[in-house]
């Protein structure tokens, strides 16, 4: 598919065409092949692309799991610490996100005790 069709059909965004194809781009200089754009696109990799940034990976995070994911070597296990590590810092988050609206809720039956008459 040409750019503009991948864009039509998929509503893929400049942005995301433009790093997948300057990963392709530099997967290929560090194999020692042709650096030249890509003829086409490759909707499972832009997919791959598109659910790493959907969750929550940066774009320098996306661009290294991208390159490792493409290489010829067998990169399984760093791909799977990648995913690892930014579930560990997701989960990291939520339990913050947890804490305070424990806090919220506290302090929301406390207003909600003292109006019913006690005291503070």
């Amino acid at each position: 598919m040409t750019k503009g069709e991948i864009q039509k059909c998929c509503m893929i965004s400049d942005h995301i065409l433009n790093e997948y194809e300057e990963i392709i781009r530099q997967v290929a200089e560090e194999a020692g092949e042709s650096a030249e754009s890509p003829k086409g696109y490759n909707v499972g990799i832009l997919s791959m692309m598109i659910t790493l940034y959907d969750a929550g990976f940066s774009e320098k995070e996306t661009r290294e799991y991208m390159k490792r994911a493409l290489q010829r070597e067998d990169k399984t296990e760093e791909l799977l610490e990648m995913l690892d590590e930014k579930r560990r810092h997701i989960l990291e988050t939520i339990h913050i996100k947890e804490e305070q609206l424990d806090k919220l809720d506290y302090l929301r039956f406390q207003i909600k005790k003292k109006n019913k008459g006690g005291t503070i």
